[in-house]
């Protein structure tokens, strides 16, 4: 990861952008459409209103983040799901083509709740070119976590798709997961008991553990790593923000339509601001202050080079440096 000075300074050289956003950037996160069937209580859906009518993502925007990464020969990750359900809509399968013959060399992932998926299904999204299938499974509205109920919603998945799980892990009352053997793609299969263990999604989900939580310290990757896109264009700092909250309005960072490039836009002022404030240790303001999200390789060092080079090019910037 590059934590030069121009990581924490808006870049408006359309170049400088497109340089910083291909040495950081490696998971792409897009919501394809707005639709979701399940309403959570420990997801900002829990609502109701991705219960509504199913609104795609504009071809003209997802077109133009394709070509951008085609641009810089992106080969990460490239998530297709953040608060929507993605499955909901065949319309995915296209999509999945795209990406995958403009992007060749990236990882295609789905996360999905499964609901939608069968045996047929699944071998159109592997002959598409998914490489991963994330399926968290999930009890029934206002029903707590029970491994019962997870145990049968896996068993009715294996039914349904043909293809029989193999259990990875088994946490008595927290969580479970396993894998399912495809010739052509990964699939996981996991629950956790995220309305105790859960994120509170920039608080607006429903979950336990917040009572007992002194507020984050710690340093965040995602402002750095992740560019996170929701169906209506709007980009956000990570993917725990759901934009078109009203709660979380103030969060975005800015709109694809108001940009040349996703590189400007990774590279502006406004998201090296989040940068700024999220490479240091030390308290954080909201919503980052009752996130617990760490990513699963940050480790002392990563924290350690962080604060260092936010202390060289953040925390006293030259004169001229960029917005204070």
């Amino acid at each position: 990861m590059y934590t030069g000075h121009e990581t924490f300074y808006g870049q408006e050289c359309r170049e400088a952008a497109k340089r910083l956003f291909k040495l950081n950037v490696n998971h792409v996160e897009l919501e394809p459409h707005s639709y979701c069937n399940r309403h959570c209580g420990y997801c900002p859906n829990h609502v109701g209103d991705r219960l509504g009518p199913l609104v795609s993502m504009e071809e003209s925007v997802f077109s133009r983040i394709l070509a951008n990464l085609a641009e810089i020969t992106f080969d990460g990750k490239l998530v297709l799901s953040h608060y929507c359900e993605p499955l909901a809509d065949k319309g995915i399968i296209h999509r999945i083509r795209q990406i995958h013959d403009q992007l060749p060399h990236t990882t295609i992932i789905i996360y999905t709740n499964g609901d939608y998926l069968t045996a047929d299904y699944l071998e159109d999204l592997a002959h598409a070119g998914v490489s991963s299938l994330m399926v968290s499974v999930h009890p029934e509205p206002d029903e707590p976590y029970s491994d019962t109920a997870i145990l049968t919603a896996f068993s009715k998945l294996s039914v349904r798709i043909k293809r029989a799980a193999k259990f990875t892990e088994l946490s008595p009352n927290k969580s479970m997961a396993a894998s399912i053997d495809h010739p052509y793609l990964e699939i996981k299969v996991f629950q956790d008991d995220y309305q105790k263990n859960g994120s509170n999604r920039a608080n607006t989900a429903q979950v336990e553990w917040s009572s007992g939580f002194a507020g984050r310290t710690h340093p965040c990757l995602q402002p750095f790593l992740y560019f996170v896109v929701g169906y209506h264009g709007d980009v956000v700092p990570c993917c725990q923000i759901r934009a078109d909250l009203p709660a979380n309005r103030p969060y975005v960072i800015g709109n694809i339509r108001d940009y040349s490039s996703i590189f400007e836009l990774y590279a502006s002022h406004s998201a090296a601001a989040w940068r700024r404030e999220l490479a240091c240790s030390g308290a954080k303001r909201e919503p980052c202050h009752s996130c617990i999200m760490l990513f699963p390789y940050f480790g002392p060092e990563h924290a350690l080079s962080l604060q260092q080079a936010w202390q060289q090019h953040a925390q006293t910037p030259p004169p001229g440096g960029g917005p204070h």
